[in-house]
Parts: C-alpha cells; structure tokens; sequence
C-alpha cells in the first residue's frame, strides 16, 4: 500500500459536522482528565493534614458528582466554540488561514505547539525580558518542547484527532501540576491562618471552622478551636488548634459547633 504523506498533501476542508466529531472526541477525554486533576488537587490538599480525601468523607462518587458540573459547564463552552470555528472558516476574511491550519497537519501541528510553549512559558516565569525576546524564546520553547510529536501526530492516518488529545493531555499534566500547588497553598492558609479561599469549594473540599468538645484516645474531655475536615463512615476528622497532627474520632465522641465564617470570627494562629 502506497504511504499517503499527510504533511505536503492537504486533507479535504472541514465541515461542521468534522469538528462536531472531534469536539464530542476530546470532551469524552477531557471529562475523564478533569476528574483525574480534581482527584490529584483534593489529595495534595488534604495531604497537609495528613489524610486522604476518602478519609474527609469526599470518595470517588462524590467527586465525580462534583466535577459533573463542571464538566457539563466546560462541555457548552467547547461545543459552542466549535459551531464558532465552523462557521468562522467560512468567512472571506478567516476562511483561508482556519481552512489551511485544518488542512496542513503540520502547519496545525506547529501551530499548536507554538502555543502550548508559549502558554507554559507566560504563565511559569515571573520577569520576562523584552517583548520582542519573550514571544521568541516562547514560541522557540513551544517548537522544541512540542514541535516533534505534533510533526509525528500529524503524519498519522487521523491527525487532527490525534493532535488535538495531545494538546488536552498536555494541558491537562500543566494543569494538574498547577492546581495541585494551588491546593497545599490553600491548605497551608487554612491549616496556619483559618483562612478558607474561595476556590476551596471549587476542589469539592468542604472545611470549616469550629468549636468542639470531644473525648479523646485515652479518655480525656477535650475542647478548643478545631479544623473541620469531614466526616467517613461514622469517623469524623479535626485538627485541633495548635496541634499538629489530625485526629480521626468517632462521631458519636465529638460535638461541633460550626462558626460562622461569613461574619467576622475571632483570629486564628494555630502554629503548632
């Protein structure tokens, strides 16, 4: 069988129902991706009190509940991007550079690797040097780092398929590494500070501060300022102010008085 060289042989243009196809392939991906980032967040969070999620009452069925909504949100987003690219490479103005991007793999391909560098680049150095040298040093990282495999991807019988999961998976590896860091970071604030970020709620986590009385392993009333963690199975986590370690205790030995922290609580400074 005579090899088709997809890179110096243009595909036929795409239509709607094409990028409808690919959009509905990379979503079927991007939704196990999300619960995977979600699940890898929750643990780095919660792995600064030294639990697992499970342990706070947040299993795998919960999360994927959670990420659901997000999920269905993001899914909209994308499918109507998609009808937007459809029918921008129609028009006289867009038409030629969309429709030789989707016929020339190669293009395509160093195209997205341009921006996958360039993405990595601005959002992972803090001083940058002049703009001139910035896009430079960007789009060269982007060729190098990712020029390769989206060269390889695009002399494959499906291409545009193939280079558009790459580019989820790349994405999604950048940001879990970022989420991940962002999840200690709020734990940290919360652990030292009573701090609960906003973005909290968004990882499925659940804390929040309390007053507590409780019995603890060696029969002792107890009763402070404490983390609220969660509850599994009967076992509810704390972790009590200026201790350091978290303490997993049978629900029916403890009693919680959430504060409310919409108004103003009293400070926390719980340095072990």
């Amino acid at each position: 069988m005579p090899h088709t060289d997809t890179t110096t042989k243009p595909q036929p243009p795409a239509s709607a129902k094409d990028i409808l196809q690919l959009l509905a392939t990379v979503l079927a991906l991007m939704g196990l991706l999300i619960f995977a980032v979600g699940y890898w967040a929750l643990t780095q969070y919660f792995s600064v009190f030294g639990i697992t999620p499970e342990e706070a009452g947040i299993d795998k069925q919960t999360l994927l509940v959670r990420v659901g909504v997000l999920t269905a949100v993001l899914t909209c987003l994308v499918f109507l991007s998609g009808f937007s690219a459809a029918l921008l490479m129609g028009r006289v103005l867009l038409h030629a550079p969309l429709a030789y991007l989707w016929t020339r793999p190669t293009a395509r391909g160093l195209t997205v690797a341009v921006l996958l560098g360039s993405l990595l680049y601005f959002t992972s150095v803090s001083r940058f040097p002049s703009p001139s040298v910035a896009v430079l040093t960007a789009a060269s990282c982007g060729l190098i780092g990712f020029g390769p495999l989206m060269y390889v991807l695009g002399r494959s019988p499906s291409p545009g398929v193939l280079q558009a999961l790459a580019t989820v998976l790349v994405l999604a590896v950048f940001t879990a590494m970022w989420a991940g860091q962002q999840a200690q970071d709020m734990a940290v604030e919360l652990r030292d500070h009573g701090t609960i970020a906003p973005m909290t709620a968004m990882l499925g986590a659940r804390p929040a501060l309390a007053d507590a009385s409780w019995t603890d392993p060696e029969g002792r009333p107890r009763y402070g300022a404490v983390l609220y963690l969660g509850e599994q199975g009967g076992i509810t986590a704390i972790r009590p102010c200026g201790f350091a370690y978290t303490e997993r205790l049978p629900s029916a030995q403890i009693r919680i008085a959430l504060r409310d922290t919409a108004a103003a609580s009293p400070a926390w400074d719980c340095h072990p």
